[in-house]
């Protein structure tokens, strides 16, 4: 864990994304916030931690080089910033869904700085919990998946988080987010998802209460940017500069304003620290 005059200044050298959190609280000024759900991705990105573990001298330096574009990537590719990496996307697929790969690439993976930020969101919670008249304690669902909660490594995870944070209960669950139901997803105030395509998808437990009946207005919900491919591949076309954080942010803002209109929706940041 990092200490507190570390998280202080990643807090001021990171203000875009505690600004928007910090904004989107301040919408819900006298909502208390008890239940949150986080995909584990968002904390600790295992893609990157998956590649890592496989990666030699030649694809360590192709990493390091270009994780600034891995940062602000348009999609949850393993390789679409890592281009010549030494195994193809589809191949780095079906590795992050095979479990004899898990132990690794937890254990490679990097937090994000969203994980760092951790502290802040919480205390953040807990201002709103007061103003709110709640007293008890933040309850968070960590969903591990594709790794199983029972992983040697997720479950020393899970401790580490119960003894650090007071006042937090964490949950570690390992369940495809889109079998997860209805019931599960309206008890949340607050929402950290890592595959928008696949929440937002009929199929999922989430589209109705979400985009179907819209009875989620209240709850904040964030996501990393993510588009589909046949989009992707008409912004290329169109010569997009998708390295350009103002032309991301542009091409982003209708999906972030259609969301906006039925939940406390936005696109934040979700980056592997660089300094």
């Amino acid at each position: 864990m990092k200490t507190k005059e570390d998280v202080e200044k990643f807090v001021e050298e990171n203000r875009d994304l505690f600004n928007k959190l910090n904004d989107d609280f301040m919408k819900g000024f006298f909502s208390p916030v008890s239940e949150m759900y986080f995909d584990l991705p968002v904390l600790k990105d295992i893609r990157l931690g998956l590649m890592i573990s496989l990666a030699d001298e030649t694809n360590m330096k192709l990493i390091k080089d270009n994780i600034d574009k891995y940062n602000i990537r348009p999609n949850r590719s393993f390789t679409y910033a890592f281009n010549g990496f030494k195994y193809s996307e589809k191949e780095l697929q079906k590795m992050y869904l095979d479990e004899k790969y898990h132990t690794q690439m937890f254990n490679y993976a990097v937090d994000t700085d969203l994980s760092v930020l951790l502290g802040s969101l919480f205390k953040l919670s807990r201002d709103q919990n007061i103003r709110a008249e709640y007293n008890g304690n933040i309850n968070v669902t960590i969903n591990t998946y594709p790794i199983s909660s029972e992983n040697g490594l997720i479950k020393q995870y899970g401790k580490i988080l119960n003894d650090y944070f007071k006042g937090v209960d964490f949950n570690l669950i390992s369940t495809n987010p889109k079998r997860l139901n209805e019931k599960f997803w309206t008890k949340q105030n607050l929402i950290v998802m890592d595959d928008l395509i696949t929440m937002t998808a009929e199929d999922c437990g989430l589209f109705k209460p979400w985009l179907d009946e819209q009875i989620m207005s209240a709850v904040k919900i964030f996501a990393p940017y993510q588009v589909m491919d046949s989009v992707l591949a008409k912004w290329k076309k169109e010569e997009r500069d998708l390295n350009d954080k103002q032309t991301l942010a542009e091409l982003f803002a209708p999906t972030e304003l259609t969301l906006k209109l039925i939940s406390n929706f936005k696109f934040i940041p979700n980056q592997i620290p660089t300094r």
